[in-house]
């Protein structure tokens, strides 16, 4: 048996929740954008070290560090540098997306 609640003399119906001020496009695009930067800069910063330590300085390392740094393959610097450009690229569409929808309309 399915019960069903009646509105009543007695009881007043529950205000509705107020609509969110932001669009739902705007939100996702603002998540997007957030979640983007962080694999940007996760990405970035590993490139950054690699860098450092292979093309920079290859040879000079602390001691007590554990030995010679690791050199990468293309394949391992594949993997490094096209997560990184896909986390940028799209940390710069979201941002033209959210200017284009901040600015006036004509």
């Amino acid at each position: 048996m399915r019960f069903m609640l009646l509105p009543d003399d007695y009881c007043e119906p529950a205000p509705r929740p107020r609509w969110p001020s932001v669009p739902f496009e705007v939100g996702i695009a603002a998540l997007i954008l957030a979640l983007c930067v962080l694999y940007g800069l996760v990405f970035g910063s590993m490139i950054y070290v690699s860098l450092q330590e292979q093309v920079v300085a290859p040879h000079a390392h602390a001691p007590g560090r554990g030995g010679l740094p690791h050199f990468h393959s293309p394949a391992e610097w594949a993997l490094l540098v096209f997560p990184a450009v896909v986390a940028w690229s799209g940390t710069f569409s979201s941002l033209r997306y959210l200017v284009r929808r901040a600015r006036p309309r004509r």
